[in-house]
Protein backbone atom coordinates (compact mmCIF):
# COMPACT_ATOMS: atom_id res chain seq x y z
CA UNK A 1 0.00 0.00 0.00
CA UNK A 2 2.75 2.26 0.91
CA UNK A 3 4.83 1.54 -2.08
CA UNK A 4 2.07 2.15 -4.37
CA UNK A 5 1.40 5.48 -2.59
CA UNK A 6 4.74 6.58 -3.08
CA UNK A 7 5.05 5.42 -6.76
CA UNK A 8 1.69 7.31 -7.05
CA UNK A 9 3.05 10.61 -5.55
CA UNK A 10 6.12 9.60 -7.84
CA UNK A 11 4.24 10.17 -11.04
CA UNK A 12 1.70 12.54 -10.86
CA UNK A 13 3.94 14.98 -8.83
CA UNK A 14 7.59 14.77 -8.93
CA UNK A 15 7.78 13.33 -12.75
CA UNK A 16 6.26 16.23 -13.85
CA UNK A 17 6.61 19.33 -11.47
CA UNK A 18 9.70 18.42 -10.05
CA UNK A 19 11.63 16.49 -12.67
CA UNK A 20 15.13 16.51 -11.75
CA UNK A 21 14.33 15.51 -8.40
CA UNK A 22 12.55 12.58 -9.20
CA UNK A 23 15.35 11.65 -12.16
CA UNK A 24 17.68 11.86 -8.71
CA UNK A 25 15.39 9.46 -6.94
CA UNK A 26 15.17 7.33 -9.43
CA UNK A 27 18.70 6.95 -9.71
CA UNK A 28 18.82 6.19 -6.02
CA UNK A 29 16.40 4.03 -6.38
CA UNK A 30 17.52 2.19 -9.61
CA UNK A 31 21.45 2.37 -7.94
CA UNK A 32 19.87 0.25 -4.80
CA UNK A 33 17.53 -2.41 -6.35
CA UNK A 34 20.82 -3.37 -8.63
CA UNK A 35 23.10 -4.00 -5.65
CA UNK A 36 19.99 -5.74 -4.11
CA UNK A 37 19.20 -7.49 -7.04
CA UNK A 38 23.50 -8.85 -7.33
CA UNK A 39 23.23 -10.07 -3.76
CA UNK A 40 20.59 -12.67 -4.86
CA UNK A 41 21.77 -13.44 -7.87
CA UNK A 42 24.82 -15.50 -6.18
CA UNK A 43 23.56 -18.46 -7.57
CA UNK A 44 23.92 -17.29 -11.07
CA UNK A 45 26.11 -18.26 -13.51
CA UNK A 46 28.79 -14.82 -14.69
CA UNK A 47 27.09 -14.10 -17.73
CA UNK A 48 23.64 -13.62 -16.05
CA UNK A 49 25.70 -11.48 -13.68
CA UNK A 50 27.18 -9.27 -16.27
CA UNK A 51 23.47 -8.68 -17.66
CA UNK A 52 22.01 -8.13 -14.78
CA UNK A 53 24.76 -5.88 -13.88
CA UNK A 54 24.62 -4.16 -17.81
CA UNK A 55 20.74 -3.41 -17.43
CA UNK A 56 21.29 -1.91 -14.33
CA UNK A 57 24.23 0.19 -15.92
CA UNK A 58 22.16 1.06 -18.91
CA UNK A 59 18.87 2.16 -16.70
CA UNK A 60 21.04 4.69 -14.65
CA UNK A 61 22.82 5.98 -17.55
CA UNK A 62 19.87 6.44 -19.55
CA UNK A 63 18.38 8.56 -16.17
CA UNK A 64 21.99 10.62 -16.07
CA UNK A 65 21.20 11.11 -19.87
CA UNK A 66 17.64 12.22 -19.08
CA UNK A 67 19.11 14.99 -16.39
CA UNK A 68 21.66 16.43 -18.65
CA UNK A 69 19.03 16.98 -20.85
CA UNK A 70 17.05 18.76 -18.87
CA UNK A 71 20.15 20.87 -17.68
CA UNK A 72 21.00 21.48 -21.27
CA UNK A 73 18.35 22.70 -22.33
CA UNK A 74 18.14 25.12 -18.83
CA UNK A 75 21.56 26.56 -19.74
CA UNK A 76 20.65 27.10 -23.00
CA UNK A 77 17.67 29.26 -22.03
CA UNK A 78 19.75 30.79 -19.24
CA UNK A 79 22.09 31.99 -22.15
CA UNK A 80 19.28 33.18 -24.58
CA UNK A 81 17.99 35.17 -21.62
CA UNK A 82 21.31 36.90 -20.61
CA UNK A 83 21.84 37.41 -24.37
CA UNK A 84 25.06 35.48 -24.45
CA UNK A 85 26.18 35.47 -28.41
CA UNK A 86 25.09 31.91 -29.19
CA UNK A 87 26.77 32.48 -32.73
CA UNK A 88 30.03 32.87 -31.24
CA UNK A 89 30.42 29.29 -29.95
CA UNK A 90 32.38 27.14 -32.03
CA UNK A 91 30.28 24.01 -33.71
CA UNK A 92 32.36 20.93 -33.22
CA UNK A 93 33.00 18.91 -35.88
CA UNK A 94 30.23 16.19 -36.23
CA UNK A 95 30.94 12.12 -36.14
CA UNK A 96 29.68 9.95 -38.31
CA UNK A 97 26.63 9.17 -36.65
CA UNK A 98 25.95 12.96 -35.58
CA UNK A 99 24.23 15.54 -36.56
CA UNK A 100 26.17 19.24 -36.99
CA UNK A 101 25.53 21.90 -34.78
CA UNK A 102 25.55 22.61 -30.98
CA UNK A 103 23.51 19.77 -30.08
CA UNK A 104 23.75 16.23 -30.36
CA UNK A 105 21.62 12.92 -30.00
CA UNK A 106 22.55 10.87 -26.95
CA UNK A 107 22.78 6.97 -26.78
CA UNK A 108 18.93 7.08 -25.37
CA UNK A 109 17.80 9.65 -27.85
CA UNK A 110 17.64 12.83 -25.45
CA UNK A 111 19.13 16.29 -27.13
CA UNK A 112 22.06 17.06 -24.82
CA UNK A 113 25.00 19.69 -25.78
CA UNK A 114 28.65 19.08 -27.18
CA UNK A 115 31.03 18.90 -24.07
CA UNK A 116 33.24 21.77 -25.80
CA UNK A 117 29.69 23.45 -26.58
CA UNK A 118 28.85 23.24 -22.90
CA UNK A 119 31.97 24.06 -21.31
CA UNK A 120 31.95 27.59 -23.62
CA UNK A 121 28.10 28.17 -22.73
CA UNK A 122 28.89 27.97 -18.96
CA UNK A 123 31.97 30.12 -19.92
CA UNK A 124 30.32 32.74 -21.83
CA UNK A 125 27.62 33.14 -19.12
CA UNK A 126 29.33 33.65 -16.35
CA UNK A 127 31.25 36.35 -18.09
CA UNK A 128 28.39 37.90 -19.20
CA UNK A 129 26.69 37.51 -16.01
CA UNK A 130 28.17 41.06 -13.75
CA UNK A 131 27.34 43.05 -16.80
CA UNK A 132 23.86 41.51 -17.28
CA UNK A 133 22.91 41.76 -13.70
CA UNK A 134 24.09 45.66 -13.60
CA UNK A 135 21.96 45.96 -16.64
CA UNK A 136 19.12 44.67 -14.34
CA UNK A 137 19.83 47.12 -11.56
CA UNK A 138 19.59 49.77 -14.24
CA UNK A 139 16.47 49.09 -15.41
CA UNK A 140 14.73 48.80 -11.55
CA UNK A 141 16.39 52.11 -10.90
CA UNK A 142 14.61 53.56 -14.47
CA UNK A 143 11.61 51.86 -13.77
CA UNK A 144 10.89 52.00 -9.80
CA UNK A 145 13.23 55.11 -7.98
CA UNK A 146 12.70 57.34 -10.93
CA UNK A 147 8.73 57.48 -10.45
CA UNK A 148 9.25 57.53 -6.80
CA UNK A 149 11.31 60.49 -7.25
CA UNK A 150 8.84 62.32 -9.41
CA UNK A 151 5.75 61.26 -7.35
CA UNK A 152 7.83 62.55 -3.91
CA UNK A 153 8.56 65.92 -6.38
CA UNK A 154 4.57 66.50 -7.60
CA UNK A 155 3.71 65.64 -3.52
CA UNK A 156 6.08 68.51 -2.58
CA UNK A 157 4.82 71.09 -5.09
CA UNK A 158 0.97 70.09 -4.17
CA UNK A 159 1.83 70.79 -0.61
CA UNK A 160 3.11 73.81 -1.22
CA UNK A 161 0.36 75.26 -3.13
CA UNK A 162 -1.99 73.89 -0.37
CA UNK A 163 0.27 75.71 1.97
CA UNK A 164 -0.15 78.76 -0.21
CA UNK A 165 -3.33 78.91 -0.77
CA UNK A 166 -4.17 78.83 3.23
Amino acid sequence: MLKKAIDIFELKLLRPYFTKRYIHRKIKQTEIDGREAFKASSHLPADEKDDLLRRNDDDIREYREWLTSIEDKELWKKALKVDVDIEGIPIPEPDDYQRAGHWRCGTFGSDILHHEVRRALKGKIRERMPSYLKEREDMMNMYVNKPITIATGLLGVVSAIIALLR
